[in-house]
């Protein structure tokens, strides 16, 4: 077995194979470690047995070199484009796989890696029982200081958009801040566990900068309603994204999580076109856009029942298909704003088309807005948003910026 030891289910993973005294290569690594870099740690191909049980490290690259040394490669996770729907988790594969039968503590284990708070919960776990998985979780990861530093920046810089709450936190925080945003209150949990139904928690949007240069994008991550799922899953075969991003997928039946970052050495990494890609897919018909304070304004009622349905994938769509009909019929006058070389991150957003492009304008200019809308005879209705001086301790100008988008 080819297993790193980065988080609580990988030591649950490793340490039953201990007692089952298979052979262990342990292999060096934080989340996003692969088969290929495996494979540099033992390169010794001819030492390992005929069967080999590779443990949540990715690598088509890596799995073809082992196999062409004729060896029988079992690959055990449950992220990335191979899912095309929830799957159990990576203990239970494991278990399934060798013919183990799991405790009910390496249950919890499972439950918690693969279905976070809410399977937790639903399984009727204590609160209690729940909080020290996840601090366990974070000590073997060696990120418990972080994530109290986590905890701390949530309470302090949420930027919330409807139901979706927004976050511009710099790089360190990428493997912690999700889960100080999502973690629930004891009193929800509790009541949730007692009904033994999942915990309900935000949907979080990150976006991650380097810790020092807030104009330098190098990360994304986005946790979710399961629903979520299907739609992200187009974003894995967009070559214009994977190309100069790593991207995962992975979740559950109760939620999902979705990740990038930027490949090694790559000159221009595509956030931007990731961020509209994203945004689109959650919340293409039903997003109130005006609350957070950039130019792409669209004052449409598009809350028709007969124009949603459940499912996110179809959402973009549809939009497009009822904004179309209400141009062809008169109703609106579309304007297209110029588009703006993909890469580039000014640091200020010296114009319309910058903030209408830039992910770090999304994010770092989102401090609320002040909206008036006048409606007037004929055949346009002009919607006009002030955004309010931005603090000088966040990098933006001290500016007024006033946008005006025509719509119906």
């Amino acid at each position: 077995m080819i297993c790193p030891r980065n988080d609580l289910e990988s030591d649950c993973i490793l340490d039953i194979a201990v007692r089952l005294q298979l052979d262990i290569r342990e292999v060096a690594g934080d989340w996003g470690v692969t088969l290929d870099d495996a494979l540099r740690q033992h390169p010794d191909l001819d030492s390992l047995r005929r069967h080999v049980i590779v443990i949540e490290l990715p690598g088509a690259t890596g799995q073809d070199f082992l196999e062409a040394a004729g060896k029988q490669v079992h690959m055990v996770d449950h992220h990335g484009p191979a899912s095309d729907g929830p799957m159990p988790s990576a203990l239970e594969q494991f278990a399934a796989l060798v013919g183990y039968e799991l405790t009910t503590a390496e249950y919890e284990v499972a439950i918690a890696d693969r279905d976070f708070y809410p399977g937790l919960s639903r399984a009727g776990v204590s609160y209690a029982r729940a909080q020290a998985l996840r601090q366990e979780e974070c000590v073997i990861r060696g990120d418990a200081d972080l994530l109290d530093e986590a905890r701390g920046f949530v309470a302090a810089n949420p930027r919330r958009l409807g139901d979706l709450t927004l976050y511009f936190a710099p790089k360190r925080l990428a493997n912690v801040l999700l889960e100080a945003a999502q973690e629930p209150t004891a009193e929800d949990y509790t009541e949730a566990a007692d009904q033994h139904r999942p915990v309900q928690l935000l949907q979080v949007l990150a976006v991650f900068h380097a810790d020092q240069d807030p104009a330098s994008i190098r990360a994304v991550r986005f946790a979710g309603h399961a629903a979520a799922r299907d739609a992200l899953r187009s974003l894995l075969t967009d070559l214009a994204l994977s190309n100069g991003l790593q991207l995962w997928l992975g979740g559950g039946n109760l939620g999902c999580f979705f990740g990038a970052d930027a490949r090694k050495g790559h000159p221009a990494p595509p956030f931007d076109h990731l961020m509209s890609r994203i945004f689109a897919l959650l919340g293409g018909t039903s997003r109130p856009l005006l609350h957070y304070g950039c130019t792409f304004l669209l004052p449409l009622d598009l809350h028709e029942s007969s124009e949603l349905k459940p499912d996110p994938a179809i959402h973009a769509t549809r939009f497009r298909k009822a904004l179309a009909r209400k141009e062809q019929a008169g109703d609106i006058r579309r304007h297209r704003l110029a588009v703006v070389d993909p890469g580039s991150l000014p640091t200020q957003a010296d114009h319309e088309r910058q903030c209408e492009t830039q992910p770090t304008s999304i994010f770092s200019r989102c401090y609320g807005t002040s909206c008036s809308m006048r409606r007037t005879r004929g055949d346009h209705y002009p919607l006009t948003t002030q955004i309010p001086p931005v603090p000088s301790s966040a990098g933006g100008s001290d500016r007024m910026l006033s946008t005006t988008c025509v719509g119906g």
